[in-house]
């Protein structure tokens, strides 16, 4: 969901079916605290977590030299307050990653689109995507983390793995 009032991805992998909710909610507490991490560890590079995406534009050198210090990296965090916003819910079922915070998901939303409908920007600002819209995913490295947890999750030895089926 791609707004200007809220940005997020849900996540909904395949579970082990014998994980009861609290399982699957501590293991969906993980993989979105795992997904945040990884988000932002890659925005701080100036690189988009969304797969085919790569690195993201370069800030122009005018900007970058008034706003940060000539540093041309587009790492979203002039402020900081969007990548503060930057937050998931999780249940037994999925895990949401994004912003709800609507002055912040405004931001987000311009970001993304390459601020379009703004009034002198629109067109005017690369597109930085920084978290997946619509049938987007995540870059694979992150899918293949979110796998290692779930597999090392179902290899703990957790109680209700005691009991799978074989």
């Amino acid at each position: 969901m791609i707004s200007k009032t809220e940005v997020w991805k849900e996540i909904r992998p395949e579970l082990p079916d014998y994980l009861d909710d609290s399982e699957r909610t501590d293991l969906m507490n993980e993989i979105g605290d795992y997904v945040l991490t990884s988000m932002l560890d890659l925005l701080a590079d100036g690189q988009s977590p969304v797969e085919g995406v790569g690195d993201l534009s370069k800030l122009t050198t005018k900007y970058a030299d008034a706003q940060k210090d000539g540093d041309r990296t587009p790492n979203m965090e002039l402020g900081g307050d969007l990548l503060d916003s930057l937050t998931y819910e999780a249940d037994a079922y999925g895990v949401k990653i994004g912003t709800w915070e609507e002055g912040q998901a405004i931001k987000a939303y311009g970001h993304i689109t390459g601020f379009k409908g703004h009034p002198w920007l629109d067109g005017k600002v690369a597109p930085r995507k920084l978290i997946p819209n619509g049938k987007e995913k995540f870059i694979q490295d992150i899918q293949d983390g979110i796998q290692m947890i779930i597999d090392d999750f179902e290899g703990s030895g957790s109680a209700a793995a005691d009991t799978a089926p074989a």
